[in-house]
């Protein structure tokens, strides 16, 4: 029997639904989007039904799992509509809008019994998962990395910049490169960052770039470069990771680097090239998300990782605005 999925937002939510469509055992069934052009737009182009009311689109169409891509403050009054409906929750980064939204929308779908999962797709990214394996097992330990994520975009969306909402490239954006960098080497314990309204003053004094120093419990110390400062034309993201036994770069396009380089300090000019072009992490993610609502098992991203990426972003917001280093 098709596993029934909606999709709520239709920025980012077209991906999504796109994806659904494109697995086997999956009905598109909704879509819902307050805007009627994008709504219509889409419709026609995934032949699925469409909605303004979300918790209407939930009675009416009773899908099994939904992806929630909306802006991060109407996170959690969603994901607890769809917990009372007993209905599977797949939620964009970031999490929330706060730490105490993220446990509300944990505790709603734990009690009724529904998968949460959040939508950081690196932790499907082909190269990035052979890093790890690579630092678990043959180059050891990181202990130095450098990661580069300058996002190409630009927006004047109000919820992206409100401070109760998106609040900025530092938190919506760059929450990636937060995950990831836990993904990679664990528990962050202490920030220091530099930053600015550096490109988007009229937004100021919300951040959209950032360089930070972050150093992790496990004693890995890491650099990170990120906010809206990029280019469409330099559309590129990187890894540069230092272990005691050698040295490995993860890079390619923003949101999708596909090649992995690394050797070994007995043997430096001995360097191992692999990749990965073609994959799609997106589509993993979705499949993924799919099959632990299928049999219960719990997700590779799960709410309280969620909850501990946007903890980073925040963290990191407030140690460029005072100044300060702050503890994790």
């Amino acid at each position: 029997m098709a596993l029934r999925a909606a999709v709520i937002g239709l920025g980012i939510g077209r991906t999504h639904a796109a994806k659904y469509q494109a697995l086997d055992g999956v009905d598109l069934v909704a879509l819902c989007d307050l805007d009627e052009a994008a709504l219509k737009r889409a419709c026609e182009q995934f032949g699925a039904e469409g909605h303004r009311d979300a918790e209407e689109m939930m009675d009416r169409v009773r899908p099994d799992a939904v992806s929630l891509c909306t802006p991060p403050r109407s996170h959690l009054p969603l994901a607890e509509a769809a917990a009372r409906r007993g209905i599977h929750v797949l939620v964009e980064k970031p999490m929330a809008a706060s730490p105490s939204d993220a446990d509300g929308m944990i505790r709603a779908c734990r009690e009724r019994g529904v998968t949460l999962m959040v939508g950081h797709k690196k932790v499907f990214s082909p190269p990035l998962i052979r890093l790890r394996g690579l630092l678990d097992r043959d180059l050891g330990p990181a202990r130095f990395v450098i990661h580069r994520y300058p996002h190409p975009g630009a927006t004047d969306k109000a919820w992206f910049w409100d401070e109760a909402d998106g609040q900025g490239p530092i938190f919506e954006n760059a929450v990636h490169a937060a995950y990831t960098l836990r993904f990679l080497l664990g528990e962050p314990e202490r920030v220091c960052a530099e930053g600015g309204s550096f490109f988007a003053q009229k937004h100021a004094p919300q951040i959209d770039g950032a360089v930070c120093a972050i150093r992790f419990r496990g004693g890995a110390v890491a650099s990170l470069s990120a906010g809206m400062v990029g280019m469409r034309a330099f559309r590129f993201e990187d890894y540069y990771v230092a272990t005691e036994a050698g040295v490995a770069e993860v890079s390619g396009p923003f949101d999708n680097p596909d090649t992995l380089r690394y050797a070994f300090r007995d043997r430096p000019d001995d360097v191992h090239e692999e990749s990965f072009s073609g994959a799609d992490p997106f589509l993993a993610e979705i499949r993924h998300f799919l099959d632990c609502g299928r049999s219960g098992q719990t997700p590779a991203v799960t709410g309280e990782d969620g909850r501990k990426a946007i903890e980073l972003c925040l963290a990191i917001r407030e140690a460029v605005r005072s100044g300060r280093p702050v503890m994790m």
